[in-house]
């Protein structure tokens, strides 16, 4: 087990522990994971070592990369671009030859020549099965799965030979079963004798991890037991394998939690990245608010400064929304996506706003719209950029030059017959409706409702000039179902 893991903060990287401390200092431009005790690290000008977990470097490095080390060697690139290998020592074993090359794996690592063919070498460079592979993946209890042609692949040992069938796409063999496809694009499971044990039926199916796999029924992920049998109904976006008790699952586009055994939601779903749980840390990522780190099987952040393990529910007042649920503490908003889920920041030193409410619409075109009310009138506040900490990178979206202009607001739930109409608030000025358009995303179509407005990033659709929300739909050429986003 790895001891430290690394953390990044403020755009520099180091390592903490797993009860959350610092070890080594965040210092570092880049700092990879840690394998077999030791990691590799650039400083902001380019210089690279390769640290202990103590934060003794080891070795000092020319290489313009350093990979992580895997049976005792790290792949290396030099300067012309060619990869090769070092020891633990630092001694360039294997010298830089290839432009591709996997990592090593029970003594074997695939590289490719300079035709696009794989084979795999040994731990003293010589080429022992050769190149003649499209593809080929490192070895796993002595296999190895290689893609022969488009539509063929199938399992070598190590000397090379096929000891299976050929099949249109395999994946690796565990808890004594590999998923293989069909010709005709089904998927079932063969055993370590390479004989059926599953028979074709899936649309896709994934390796079994801890008596379970996942498979798509009627355009959704499920699981089976080994015997073929649906034990958690069909009900996921997306799936991952089991470990340690939980398997990372998408109930959404860029929305991803975990679930237990038995199909409940543990840690609920937040993040747009989930990667198992390996010795009870799982790496997890939010795109929309840059947010990154590794949660313990609680959905806890291992760091003790982020702002989940700060929460006190009797220290907060809490402010409900048709979105969200907001808490403020010693001067900071925050909000909670979900029961237990992570807190953000919002705003410090906002004690004199009356309300903050988070629009959190799920899509990915926009990101976090914050509704804030001050004495009466109502500001839309656009956090396209979410940190750990407090947000200082946001945007009033404002037709005026004042930040509260509104005293109606109103968010586009838009019928699926208008993909363009992502992030839409139809606003209200005095008797006089607007519209205004809130989105990170640019779209390739120019023109939506009139050449008059544009596409852009945030931007007036509708001049506040229609005197009631049938003619701002009028004007646009649809119905919409416009909804409250403040009480």
């Amino acid at each position: 087990m790895n001891k430290l893991l690394s953390y990044s903060e403020g755009g520099y990287s180091g390592y903490i522990d797993r009860n959350g401390n610092v070890v080594i200092p965040i210092e570092y431009q880049v700092a990879q994971p840690f394998s077999e005790g030791l990691a590799s690290v650039m400083d902001e000008d380019g210089h690279r070592w390769v640290i202990n977990e103590e934060g003794d470097i080891v070795l000092s490095c020319d290489w313009s990369v350093v990979g992580d080390f895997h049976d005792g060697l790290a792949f290396v690139m030099d300067a012309s671009k060619n990869v090769g290998f070092i020891d633990k020592t630092g001694k360039n074993v294997i010298p830089c030859q290839w432009k591709v090359v996997d990592h090593f794996s029970e003594g074997f690592a695939a590289v490719q020549d300079e035709n696009g063919n794989y084979g795999y070498i040994n731990k003293i460079g010589q080429l022992v099965i050769p190149y003649q592979y499209m593809d080929a993946k490192p070895f796993h209890n002595g296999l190895a799965i290689v893609q022969i042609s488009d539509d063929e692949w199938t399992f070598i040992d190590k000397a090379g030979k096929r000891p299976y069938s050929i099949w249109a796409e395999v994946r690796p063999i565990s808890d004594g079963l590999a998923p293989v496809k069909n010709p005709k694009g089904l998927w079932g499971y063969i055993n370590e004798k390479g004989e059926i044990a599953l028979d074709f039926q899936w649309a896709d199916a994934f390796p079994f991890s801890e008596g379970l796999a996942a498979v798509y029924v009627d355009d959704k992920y499920g699981y089976i037991n080994k015997q073929g049998d649906i034990v958690i109904q069909p009900q996921w976006f997306g799936a991952g394998q089991f470990s340690e008790g939980l398997a990372p699952v998408s109930v959404s586009f860029m929305k991803m939690g975990y679930i237990n055994t038995k199909g409940e939601m543990i840690v609920p779903a937040r993040w747009t990245f989930a990667c198992s749980h390996k010795d009870g840390a799982a790496f997890v990522a939010d795109a929309l608010s840059m947010e990154s780190g590794y949660i313990d099987k609680d959905g806890r952040f291992f760091n003790p400064s982020h702002p989940l393990n700060i929460i006190d529910d009797s220290e907060f007042q809490m402010k409900s929304g048709v979105f969200e649920k907001v808490y403020k503490s010693n001067g900071v908003w925050y909000y909670i996506e979900a029961p237990d889920d992570i807190a953000k920041g919002i705003f410090e030193d906002s004690e004199e706003y009356d309300e903050v409410l988070i629009a959190d619409i799920t899509d990915w075109h926009i990101t976090h719209v914050c509704l804030i009310r001050l004495n009466g009138k109502i500001g839309i506040y656009n956090l396209h950029h979410l940190s750990q900490s407090t947000i200082d990178c946001g945007t009033w979206c404002s037709p005026t030059a004042e930040p509260f202009p509104y005293d109606e607001v109103k968010y586009c739930a838009f019928p699926e017959d208008y993909p363009n109409e992502y992030g839409l608030f139809a606003f209200r000025i005095g008797e006089k409706w607007g519209v205004i358009k809130i989105t990170t995303r640019e779209y390739e179509s120019q023109e939506v409702f009139d050449e008059e407005y544009p596409l852009s990033k945030r931007r007036l659709v509708l001049p506040c000039e229609y005197a009631s929300l049938a003619d701002v739909e009028q004007k646009l050429g649809a119905k919409y179902d416009w909804m409250d986003p403040i009480d």
